[in-house]
């Protein structure tokens, strides 16, 4: 099968997959060159890159084909929900800054001989806004709190039992009810459009439809991907139907 160069260029794995073959090219023209070397380091590099090109191989594929068109319309229409799981983190992270901030460093008198120390915890700490993001972040990833980290703001902190108040409240707002928010909406979002993208595929009359508006000396070569809405339209099908018929 032969296609035009504008056609060949209309797909980004071709894109992809000409500026390798062209990178690579020019590498190994270097590397035969008089007079040159190239480094270990970069021939790992180039290695590396050749093996990205399986990445095309695996593209042609149909199940991947579906599964790489369902994780690409996914990933824009979840940026709602991760905007929620962010917008309660800054919260809780500025919180933290503001109220542990400085107290926890290497040789804080408070905090000798405990397991924050020696489990070297330390670096999971409030001290600026950017960092207070990586012991909430823990949290989330481990499903659950960690009790160094409650033992140590308990040790450092004016106010008693604040480490437990603190944590235990991102355990409800951020692992509990925000995560699960978020791992709920992907797993019914890709569902949901992964039988859409099912149906679509086995129906033969969607394509010679399409073809017929294209008129005659013409082909279609490309169509509109699904949307962010079309995400929305698919999860929430079931619930659109029932109102329409109320």
């Amino acid at each position: 099968l032969v296609m035009s160069f504008d056609e060949y260029w209309m797909l980004q794995v071709h894109k992809f997959d000409f500026f390798v073959t062209v990178g690579l090219f020019l590498a190994a023209i270097y590397w035969v060159l008089p007079c040159t070397m190239i480094s270990e380091s970069l021939m790992h590099y180039l290695i590396v890159l050749r093996l990205l090109r399986l990445v095309v191989l695996i593209a042609n594929i149909q199940r991947f084909q579906i599964l790489g068109q369902c994780i690409s319309t996914i990933i824009p229409a979840s940026i709602g929900v991760v905007g929620i799981l962010f917008a309660s983190a800054s919260l809780f992270a500025a919180f933290g800054s503001q109220f542990f901030g400085g107290l926890i460093y290497d040789d804080a008198p408070a905090l000798q001989d405990t397991d924050y120390v020696d489990e070297n915890y330390d670096i999971l700490n409030f001290n600026d806004f950017a960092l207070s993001f990586m012991p909430l972040f823990a949290m989330v990833i481990s499903g659950g709190p960690y009790t160094e980290f409650i033992e140590a703001i308990d040790h450092v902190s004016k106010f008693q039992g604040a480490g437990i108040i603190f944590f235990i409240a991102w355990y409800i707002v951020g692992c509990l009810i925000m995560s699960n928010i978020f791992s709920a909406f992907v797993i019914d979002a890709f569902l949901s459009k992964y039988e859409d993208n099912k149906i679509l595929d086995k129906d033969t009359e969607i394509d010679s439809l399409d073809q017929s508006y294209a008129g005659e000396g013409f082909r279609i070569v490309a169509k509109r991907g699904a949307t962010t809405d079309d995400v929305y339209k698919a999860m929430f099908a079931e619930d659109l139907k029932k109102q329409e018929s109320e």
